[in-house]
């Protein structure tokens, strides 16, 4: 679809997004809290552009035990007034719409949540996304705690297209 915001894009920026288009599947670690045992689950995750091409949406499923079915909903832009990557989310897990923002550090790209209730409480979220080159890439959500970020889930997306 061709309109006057496609004339307008950071192309080179939204095309840094690329690694995460496609059909993934993972399998993940959760630490759910420092008193709770680490659980893995299995977590897919489809990516893909907008029509117009400003936005790298992404709808991710996961069955976590001690927690439930999650699923999730993702659109990712680059701002190029601010120079910052931004991620408007809405999760099972979250009461509230996510939004984070972020940049790249050296091959991963770092972003950081505005405060938001989820089955933690009120939390503030880093997520680390690195590309590794070979239709796959790693994911790290760290959570805010009193002694700074902890890790709290993990995972490698794989790619594997759905047979259709």
């Amino acid at each position: 679809m061709k309109t006057w915001i496609s004339k307008h894009l950071p192309r080179e920026q939204l095309q840094k997004l690329d690694f995460m288009v496609g059909e993934f599947s993972s399998w993940h670690t959760l630490w759910p809290a420092p008193d709770r045992p680490a659980v893995q689950y299995r977590s897919v995750l489809n990516a893909s552009r907008e029509g117009c091409d400003r936005f790298l949406r992404t709808e991710q499923f996961s069955d976590v035990p001690g927690i439930g079915l999650v699923s999730s909903t993702w659109l990712y832009t680059y701002d190029p007034k601010s120079d910052v990557y931004r991620a408007y989310g809405f999760s099972s897990a979250y009461e509230d719409a996510v939004q984070f923002e972020g940049t790249w550090d050296g091959d991963a790209l770092v972003m950081l949540s505005s405060p938001v209730n989820g089955y933690c409480g009120l939390q503030r979220y880093r997520h680390t996304i690195t590309p590794r080159g070979d239709s796959s890439w790693d994911f790290l959500e760290e959570r805010w705690d009193l002694a700074g970020f902890i890790l709290h889930a993990s995972g490698t997306y794989i790619e594997c297209p759905i047979a259709g």
